[in-house]
């Protein structure tokens, strides 16, 4: 840039001067099909949306949150929010004391979204008819539940500084 400010356009100080336009882009002014691509790219995530990773109860509340472009108006709302939960991938740790309970979660979505989302992935050291019994008693009965495959988690808390093989309960909701 010139230093000196002699050689510049005036208008280049009335960029300074005046105020800017408080006008916002207006997204409903997208074609229907762009603005809900812009959505998908909002609410779905590349990687399983970890519903329980915050060990304390205060954070725990930013995990019920839903993704904030569905907080800005009832029509984002209503399109993006089932994106939200149908075409991503859910998951919870159950395994020792700090990680909370995925019911928790389950409950506040409300029982439409659990509907949407369809699977909740679950890494815990308890069996199916653990879940089954928790399930029932936070009023989610019609759940099936069934086994997979362990996996294998690295470093999944401080008290588990080594890998850490889990049963994994797939959880689907009807």
């Amino acid at each position: 840039m010139d230093s000196n400010f002699a050689n510049l356009s005036e208008e280049f100080e009335q960029i300074y001067l005046e105020p800017q336009s408080l006008t916002s882009f207006r997204l409903f002014d997208l074609p229907p099909e762009l603005w809900l691509r812009i959505c998908e790219v909002a609410v779905i995530s590349p990687v399983p949306v970890n519903v329980t990773r915050v060990p304390f109860q205060q954070q725990q509340a930013q995990r019920v949150q839903q993704p904030a472009i569905t907080r800005t108006c009832r029509l984002l709302r209503q399109e993006a929010l089932p994106m939200f939960y149908k075409n991503n991938t859910f998951e919870a740790w159950h395994f020792c004391q700090p990680w909370t309970c995925p019911r928790q979660w389950l409950l506040a979505i409300g029982r439409g979204n659990l509907l949407q989302m369809g699977r909740l992935k679950i890494y815990t050291q308890n069996d199916k008819e653990f879940w089954q019994g928790c399930f029932e008693r936070a009023g989610l009965k019609d759940v099936e539940i069934r086994e997979v495959e362990g996996a294998e988690v690295e470093e999944p808390c401080p008290a588990h500084k080594n890998h850490l093989t889990l049963d994994t309960v797939l959880v689907t909701f009807r």
